[in-house]
């Protein structure tokens, strides 16, 4: 049911991302905070309608027609009643602030669907992008991207199994099943505040896509080793390899970015991992002392992210078409510096969540013609359309000696 607080928080959450240009999860873990645990109904509407919004904004904006222009309360409101009408539970008898004539605004919204980037509330450039790399499998690739995502949970083998895990979730009669690929892999198929439960809290589980496990899984870590995550970010992949590797041997966990890697000791603390070490690359003296250092080296590469789109919806209308080409030169840059971080008889590996050619086969294909002295050992593509994973590309090389 809708109330006057969920009203206003899914439009000031949304405006929060569409006007004010803040990440959605951010914006939501804020806000959903505030909420008493017991109103799990009310958190639930929020998070989903702006997610939904989100998801489906461009088609919204433009059927109402204000598309590219920042909407006043009246509009808001009309657009809040039509992503509800539409894709949501619309509730007439919710005191409304305005009255649309939905004859005139089906009619724009048929004609709109006619248009694929409006279908799937992408960008124009990102349309054509698509369909010059993907032909007539765009459409699914797309459809698949317009699915609200189930929550994943990859789970801490250091503290606890998946079978104890799902027997608490079931329990707490939340709905979840066992990923068939990944034996880590747990999802939950209703939205739940995850970071409430007590075994989240005791660090029993993160909150990870199983198509990311299947990145970590792809490095095939063992005890033992000597593992640099070189773009290691708040660490998600950093913890799933220091659970594999049994918190024998040793992580770098590198990144640029301080405040992640503050996150990540922190997030480490609580699964009681104690393998990992984070360093800032300040300069390229962090490189250059770990040469020939490490057993594998994942260069997990910042990229479009246009494999997870479906989870993080506002991330389509941030990214430009020359933000793509910065991007491609980011990732070869990497690739050429971080290969001198594996020892010899080492494992070079090179991943991306997205769909786009150009950031996966193209640059595994560049990066041979670059170097003799490693070996193509295997590959992988999670494409989206799979059903119950985001999409993600992952590539294998072993250094000679």
């Amino acid at each position: 049911m809708l109330t006057d607080q969920i009203y206003q928080d899914v439009l000031d959450g949304w405006m929060a991302v569409y006007r004010d240009g803040y990440l959605a999860d951010k914006v939501l873990q804020r806000m959903l905070k505030d909420y008493p645990r017991t109103a799990r109904m009310a958190r639930e509407i929020v998070a989903q309608s702006v997610y939904g919004i989100l998801r489906h904004q461009r088609l919204l904006l433009a059927t109402i027609g204000v598309e590219g222009e920042i909407p006043d309360d009246k509009v808001q409101d009309t657009l809040l009643q039509a992503y509800l009408k539409w894709y949501g539970d619309y509730d007439q008898r919710y005191h409304w602030r305005s009255r649309p004539d939905w004859h005139f605004l089906e009619q724009e919204r048929k004609k709109l669907l006619e248009i694929r980037a409006y279908r799937f509330s992408i960008p124009d450039w990102v349309d054509a992008y698509g369909y010059r790399n993907w032909g007539d499998a765009w459409e699914s690739i797309l459809a698949s991207l317009q699915q609200i995502p189930h929550q994943v949970l990859r789970i801490n083998t250091l503290t606890t199994t998946r079978e104890t895990i799902f027997q608490q979730l079931k329990k707490l009669e939340i709905p979840a099943h066992r990923d068939a690929q990944v034996e880590t892999a747990l999802h939950v198929r209703q939205w739940t505040p995850l970071w409430d439960l007590p075994a989240f809290k005791q660090g029993n589980f993160e909150v990870q896509d199983a198509g990311s496990q299947q990145v970590g899984a792809f490095c095939h870590v063992q005890p033992g080793m000597r593992v640099i995550d070189a773009c290691a970010g708040s660490g998600g992949k950093t913890l799933q390899l220091a659970a594999a590797m049994n918190n024998k041997g040793k992580i770098l966990a590198l990144d640029t970015d301080g405040v992640k890697l503050e996150a990540l000791a922190k997030r480490a603390r609580r699964a009681g991992i104690h393998n990992i070490e984070t360093r800032v690359i300040d300069s390229t003296k962090v490189i250059k002392k770990l040469r020939d250092w490490a057993d594998i080296v994942l260069v997990d590469a910042p990229c479009s992210g246009s494999g997870v789109w479906r989870r993080n919806p506002d991330a389509k209308y941030r990214i430009e078409e020359e933000d793509l080409d910065q991007l491609i030169q980011t990732q070869r840059e990497l690739l050429v510096s971080y290969q001198r971080m594996v020892k010899p008889g080492g494992i070079l590996v090179y991943a991306t969540c997205s769909i786009f050619p150009a950031e996966n086969e193209e640059q595994m294909n560049w990066f041979e013609n670059q170097s003799i002295q490693l070996s193509r050992i295997d590959q992988q593509f999670v494409s989206p359309a799979s059903g119950d994973r985001d999409g993600f590309f992952m590539v294998k090389w072993k250094k000679e000696g």
